[in-house]
Parts: C-alpha cells; sequence; structure tokens
C-alpha cells in the first residue's frame, strides 16, 4: 500500500482502499472496523492518527499501553488488546482495554471474566485460532475434527462466562506466504466462525478480525470485519 509519510494522508488512503476492496466483492465497508496498531508509537502519532478520524487502537503489550491510554482517557477511542495475555495481567487488560482479540484458553476467558465482573463490566472478546498450526504461535489449533472437537469444549464453556461477550475469531496466517495460501488460511477463519455459530449462539458472534497492512485487502474478500494496520497508517514501526 501506498504510503506518503503523513499520518493523515495514510489514513484517508487506507479508508478510501477499503471502500474500493468492499465495493469489488459486493460487500459493505461500514461493518469493517480498522484498528490502528499503536504498539511502540509515540504519544505524537496516536494524536496524528485521531485527527485524521481513528477511533480504535490496538496494543500488544497491555503495561506498555496503561499510560498511552490514561493520557488519552478524554479521547472517545476504544483501546483492543491484540497481544498474547498472560495469566498475571488480566486485571491490568480488563481495566484498562475495551475489547480483547486473543482468548486463547478457557483459563484465561474465566481470569477475564472474574476480573470484569469484579468492576461490573462486560468486555468484548474474539477468540485466536493458530489457523496454520504454528508451533510458536498461540491460539487454538482447529486443524481436524479432533481439536474441532476441543476447541468446541471450550467454546461452550467460554460463552457461559457473564464477564465477557464472544463476539467472533482472531488469525492471523503465515507472513511471507503465497498469495493463495493466505487467502486459504482467511477462508478456514471464516468457515470456523459459521460453523461454530451452532455453539455460540448470540448474534453477536459475527466478527472476523482478519488482516494487516501486508494483506488486508485479501482478508476482507474473505470476509474480515476487522482490519489490524500499523505500518500503512504509521509509517516502519522503531522497535523499543
Amino acid at each position: 500500500m501506498k504510503n506518503t509519510g503523513s499520518i493523515v494522508e495514510n489514513y484517508k488512503f487506507l479508508v478510501d482502499s477499503i471502500l474500493d476492496c468492499a465495493n469489488k466483492v459486493g460487500r459493505s465497508h461500514e461493518p469493517i472496523k480498522i484498528i490502528a496498531v499503536s504498539k511502540f508509537q509515540p504519544f505524537e502519532k496516536i494524536i496524528q492518527a485521531i485527527e485524521a478520524g481513528a477511533t480504535d487502537f490496538g496494543e500488544n503489550y497491555a503495561e506498555q499501553a496503561v499510560d498511552k491510554i490514561h493520557m488519552l482517557e478524554d479521547k472517545q477511542i476504544r483501546w483492543h488488546m491484540i497481544g498474547h495475555i498472560q495469566s498475571r495481567k488480566a486485571e491490568i487488560v480488563v481495566e484498562n482495554f475495551d475489547y480483547i482479540h486473543t482468548i486463547d484458553s478457557i483459563k484465561i476467558a474465566r481470569r477475564l471474566s472474574d476480573k470484569a465482573i469484579t468492576l461490573g463490566k462486560i468486555i468484548d472478546c474474539l477468540v485466536e485460532l493458530n489457523i496454520a498450526d504454528e508451533e510458536t504461535k498461540p491460539g487454538y489449533r482447529v486443524i481436524d475434527e479432533f481439536h474441532f472437537e476441543q476447541f468446541s469444549e471450550e467454546l461452550t464453556l467460554m460463552k457461559e462466562l457473564s464477564g465477557i461477550r464472544l463476539n467472533g475469531l482472531m488469525s492471523m496466517p503465515p507472513v511471507g506466504i503465497p498469495h493463495e495460501e493466505t487467502s486459504k488460511f482467511f477462508n478456514q477463519t471464516r468457515e470456523i466462525l459459521e460453523k461454530s455459530s451452532k455453539i455460540v449462539q448470540a448474534s453477536s458472534w459475527k466478527e472476523l478480525s482478519m488482516g494487516t497492512s501486508s494483506d488486508y485487502k485479501l482478508a476482507i474478500e474473505c470476509g474480515s470485519t476487522i482490519v489490524r494496520i500499523g505500518t500503512s497508517i504509521f509509517g516502519e514501526r522503531l522497535e523499543r
């Protein structure tokens, strides 16, 4: 994707690109939400993204995000946890974030729900799939019927937790694979969402968090409703 160096221009280009992509496959662009991935981004760049129209921001590390969240608490924005959650970090995540994309076990789901109940809130959540069965990635491995049954059993337990609201699935294909392989993994995620709707049985179970700066167009073609965009908004990220 084109990157002009201006966050305002980048964001406008992204919005137009998503609209164009949705139109080409006969979809409405309105349900497609942009999560501006602000991991390691300075406060000033986040302000620029807000001024450009961004309303949702994603962070991978809860403790590193807290200062940003507090500094921007007067802004009408939502914070999404898109990184792996350790059990001991459940409280800080529920206290500071509005949306969680990375539930990967019934254990963490219960911890999050318990913390939310204590705080008198219900937090929106997605269940994370390890869609390509990668050893180094978290998430449910739903690679055959046996694993789908295991996933189904935990999903059945999760839907009864009153502190969380199950909204759908999140996945990330391997980096650098061919276009057709990426498409296969995105389509598999959508198919699992549809198949598991019989388990969750809730109108909220419709979201697919798929697609980043490198493959969001393909993700939208495959049914994504949430795209997680960092570089194409903020430019190349400076590491810690």
